[in-house]
C-alpha cells in the first residue's frame, strides 16, 4: 500500500511566456533536489514537451486549472519525442526524475500553486513556492534594497545581511544556471557572491518575508517607506537587524 507524504515543498522557476515556455530547463547541468520549472499556459489546452537540450532526467505533471494532476510522465534527456498530454491543462511542473515517486505523489494529488490568490488548499500534497532566483530578478529590476539570511556551504548561518541592485547572475561551479548571485553588500561596502540555493530568505527593510514576485511589485508600488527606512536606503542609518 502506497504511503502518502503529504504537503512536500517544490521551489519552481516559473514560465509564463512563450519564450521562456520554450526554452524551460535546457542547457541545465544542475537542478536541487526539492527546485523545479512550473509552465503557467494562462488557460487549459493540450500540452506538448520535448527535451532537445535538456540534460537533466526529468519528470513532468500536468496540472489543471484547480490545481489537480491529470497526468504524470517521465523525460528522457536530450530525447526529441514529444510527451503531449491526454487532455487539457494549464500548468506543467517539471522536477528531477523519481521525485514524484519518491514522495508518493499519483494523478489525482492536489497542488497549491503560487501566486493563485483564489485558491484556499488546507493540506495540499504538493507546495509550490516561487523560486528565489524569479524573486531576485525582480528584485532587481524594481531596484529594491533588500535583507537576506544565509548559509554557507559548509552550514554555517551568517547574520542578516542587506544587498541591492544591480545585480548580476551566473552560473555556480556544480551547473546550476544563474544560481550566483552578484549584488551590493551593503555592510561590506563592496560587491559579494551568494549562492542562490543557500539563501534561507528574502526580506524587506522591514524583515517581512518577501516570497513571490507579485510581493516585490506591491512594495515598489504600494508601500511607501517610512522617514527612518529612506535614510536607510540612502545609506544614513546603519544596518541593526
Amino acid at each position: 500500500m502506497m504511503l502518502k507524504m503529504t504537503n512536500k515543498k517544490i521551489y519552481a522557476e516559473i514560465a509564463r511566456t512563450p519564450q521562456e515556455h520554450f526554452r524551460g530547463l535546457m542547457g541545465r547541468k544542475y537542478l536541487s533536489s526539492n527546485s523545479g520549472m512550473l509552465f503557467d499556459f494562462g488557460k487549459e489546452k493540450p500540452l506538448s514537451f520535448w527535451m532537445s537540450n535538456t540534460y537533466i532526467p526529468l519528470q513532468i505533471a500536468f496540472i489543471n486549472e484547480n490545481g489537480r494532476i491529470g497526468q504524470i510522465e517521465r523525460m528522457v534527456p536530450l530525447s526529441t519525442k514529444s510527451v503531449r498530454s491526454h487532455g487539457q491543462y494549464r500548468y506543467a511542473l517539471e522536477v528531477h526524475d523519481g521525485w514524484f515517486d519518491k514522495h508518493g505523489i499519483q494523478i489525482g494529488a492536489q497542488v497549491a500553486l503560487p501566486n493563485t490568490s483564489e485558491q484556499q488548499i488546507i493540506n495540499p500534497d504538493i507546495q509550490i513556492e516561487q523560486s528565489k532566483k524569479d524573486i531576485l530578478k525582480a528584485i532587481s529590476d524594481y531596484n529594491i534594497k533588500i535583507i537576506i539570511e544565509y548559509r554557507t556551504k559548509d552550514g554555517q548561518e551568517l547574520p542578516p545581511k542587506t544587498i541591492e541592485p544591480p545585480f548580476s547572475f551566473s552560473d555556480t561551479s556544480e551547473g546550476d544556471s544563474n544560481g550566483l548571485l552578484t549584488a551590493w553588500d551593503c555592510q561590506k561596502g563592496r560587491f559579494s557572491s551568494f549562492i542562490v540555493e543557500n539563501i534561507i530568505s528574502v526580506k524587506d527593510l522591514n524583515g517581512n518575508p518577501i516570497e513571490n514576485t507579485q510581493t516585490v511589485e506591491q512594495i515598489y508600488k504600494n508601500i511607501p517607506l517610512s522617514s527612518k527606512e529612506q535614510d536607510f536606503v540612502r545609506g544614513i542609518v546603519p544596518n541593526t537587524q
